[in-house]
């Protein structure tokens, strides 16, 4: 999953435990941690001049609908937003208007 938008990391400091602040955790940094319960690759992705902060995730195939869900449960607060392919999927505290 690709993360983006300005509320990202409130998003996702709800469900991962590393610090991801941008001084800490930078573009091009990788790290294998939790997101709600679901082990996962978190790689920082370079910031968007649209978007701002983006983050990818990887999981296991099997675990995706897990991850997706307890991402967008987390993000909701924020105006969490789907996307189809090619834009920002996850975009998180976006103006869906």
């Amino acid at each position: 999953l690709r993360l983006a938008g300005p509320k990202v990391r409130e998003a996702l400091a709800k469900l991962i435990p590393i610090d991801i602040h941008p001084r800490r955790f930078q573009a091009g940094d990788l790290a294998q941690t939790v997101c709600g319960y679901v082990n996962v690759m978190l790689w920082r992705l370079a910031d968007t001049a649209r978007s701002g902060a983006a983050f990818e995730v990887w999981a296991g195939r099997s675990l995706a609908v897990s991850l997706h869900r307890a991402i967008s449960h987390a993000a909701a607060e924020f105006g969490f937003v789907r996307e189809p392919a090619g834009g920002a999927a996850g975009a998180v505290g976006r103006d869906t208007a």
